[in-house]
């Protein structure tokens, strides 16, 4: 009996572990998270709203939803303007075997934060890599980080928002053609800014030639 739970318990786990490693997985840079997400905000966890249930008479969290305080966006998806305060449904409960993001974060703590529309016009995480964070402490160094990243470079202002506040957010001082960006080759995903890729592009139809 004990060999045969043991058995099923190993068969669940690898399940799980098969459904959140696709074939070649590998862990991305923060830069890399950064530059796939849809939606990338500057942003200060002020509440956590939790929706209860109650089932055979227990009373628990069905989900836990994540009020975000939006400074600064800095990269949108070219939908309606983003509002000063988002919500995230599930933000911090329920959390599956694939997130790396949800439940990781506490009121009070400010962040750099990767989101996505829902289909009902809602947020949520944006993990487009399943095991890794895709919202990230607003440390110097990451917001340092996050400057350096292509189309990271047009900040704006959330709906609501007072103008003057514009001064919070990052100063990209760095070129269109030295950002960082990511391109696919033969193994997978690499690292380059503008200029290099530009140039190894050129090189590589002049050798075609």
């Amino acid at each position: 009996m004990k060999t045969i739970v043991f058995c099923f318990g190993f068969l669940v786990g690898l399940q799980m572990a098969l459904g959140c490693s696709p074939i070649n997985w590998r862990p991305w840079s923060v830069e890399e998270r950064l530059y796939k997400s849809s939606i990338v905000v500057i942003a200060k966890d002020i509440r956590h709203v939790t929706l209860n249930r109650t089932s055979n008479g227990y009373t628990g969290p069905e989900r836990i939803d994540v009020i975000l305080q939006v400074y600064c966006v800095m990269k949108s998806d070219g939908g309606a303007t983003i509002p000063e305060n988002v919500t995230l449904y599930g933000g911090a409960y329920p959390i599956d075997s694939c997130t790396g993001t949800v439940g990781n974060q506490k009121v009070g703590d400010e962040i750099i934060a990767s989101l996505k529309r829902t289909t009902d016009g809602n947020y949520t995480w944006d993990e487009p890599n399943v095991s890794q964070s895709f919202a990230f402490n607003a440390t110097e160094q990451n917001l340092q980080i996050a400057t350096t990243v292509c189309g990271l470079d047009s900040i704006t202002l959330p709906a609501g928002r007072d103008p003057a506040l514009i001064s919070k957010c990052p100063n990209v001082t760095i070129s269109r053609d030295q950002c960082v960006t990511f391109t696919s080759g033969a193994f997978g995903y690499f690292g380059v800014s503008a200029t290099t890729w530009i140039a190894t592009s050129m090189l590589t139809v002049l050798l075609k030639l």
